[in-house]
C-alpha cells in the first residue's frame, strides 16, 4: 500500500496514506483534500485507490477530511457517494465535523458491527471522530487456499460489474477482422469484467495475471457459436 500511495498523492488535490493488516486481511487509508485542490483530479485519484482495494479482495476503511459537505446535496458530494458505494464503502459518519458542515468521513467494507461517532477534541476547528470495530481472530488462521476460486454475487458486485462495464469503450470489439473476431473478443471482455467483479481468487499469480491481460475465453462452446451463427442470419 505504501509505494502506491506515493504514487497517487498529489499535493493538495489528494494525499494519501495506507497501511495494511495482513493477518486481519484489512486495508487502512487515510485521506486529506485541500479545499483548494482540483476535484476532478481528485474523484481521479480516489478511483484509482477503490479499484486498487477492491481487486485485493480485503475489507478496508477509508477516513479523512475530504472538504465536500457530506450534509448538503450538491454535485460534488452526490458524485463522491456515487463513486464510492459501488464498491461496496458505506459512509459512517452522518453530524457536522466543523461548524454546520460534515467535512470529515469514515468509509468502510466492513461486514462486522462498528460504531462512529463525532467529538470535540477541543485541540482543532474540526471535530474528530471515533470509529470502534470488531476484528475477527479467527482470520488471522486463514490461508490464500482457503479462499482460492470463491464467487460472489450480490448487488455490491453487481453494482461493480456494470460500473466497470460502463467504462469499457469497446474499442478491441469493433477493430477485429470479422464477425467472429469481434464475438469473441466481446466474450472476452465479457469474461474479464465478470472474473474481476465476481471471482474472489487470491492466488497472487492469478491476480497479477488478471490485472495484465484479459484471458482467453474457455467456455466458447458449440451451442454458444450455434448462437451466434443464429444471430448472424438476423444482420
Amino acid at each position: 500500500m505504501i509505494p502506491l500511495s506515493y504514487s497517487l498523492s498529489i499535493d493538495m488535490d489528494c494525499e494519501v496514506a495506507g497501511v495494511e493488516l495482513i493477518h486481519h486481511n484489512l486495508i487502512l487509508v487515510t485521506i486529506y483534500r485541500s479545499p483548494k485542490g482540483d476535484m476532478k483530479a481528485f474523484f481521479e485519484i480516489l478511483e484509482k485507490l477503490l479499484s486498487y482495494i477492491y481487486r485485493l479482495n480485503k475489507q478496508s476503511i477509508i477516513c479523512g477530511d475530504f472538504n465536500v459537505n457530506f450534509l448538503s446535496c450538491d454535485k460534488n458530494q452526490e458524485y463522491l457517494i456515487n463513486l464510492i458505494c459501488p464498491f461496496g464503502m458505506k459512509k459512517t459518519i452522518l453530524e457536522p465535523t466543523r461548524g454546520s458542515k460534515c467535512l470529515d468521513n469514515v468509509f468502510t467494507s466492513l461486514n462486522t458491527e462498528y460504531t462512529a461517532i463525532v467529538v470535540n477534541n477541543h485541540v482543532s476547528d474540526h471535530f474528530g471522530q471515533i470509529f470502534t470495530f470488531t476484528v475477527d481472530d479467527r482470520q488471522s488462521y486463514l490461508t490464500e487456499n482457503k479462499f482460492k476460486n470463491l464467487t460472489k454475487i450480490n448487488e455490491d458486485t453487481i453494482r461493480v460489474f456494470k460500473y466497470y462495464l460502463s467504462k469499457e469503450m469497446w474499442n478491441e470489439v469493433f477493430l477485429q477482422n470479422g464477425v467472429d473476431g469481434s464475438f469473441n473478443s466481446f466474450l472476452n471482455t465479457l469474461k474479464y469484467y465478470f472474473d474481476l467483479s465476481f471471482s474472489f481468487n487470491s492466488d497472487r499469480k492469478h491476480s497479477k495475471s488478471l490485472r495484465n491481460k484479459r484471458p482467453k475465453v474457455e467456455w466458447y462452446n458449440p451451442d454458444l457459436k450455434s448462437m451466434k451463427d443464429r444471430l448472424d442470419l438476423l444482420v
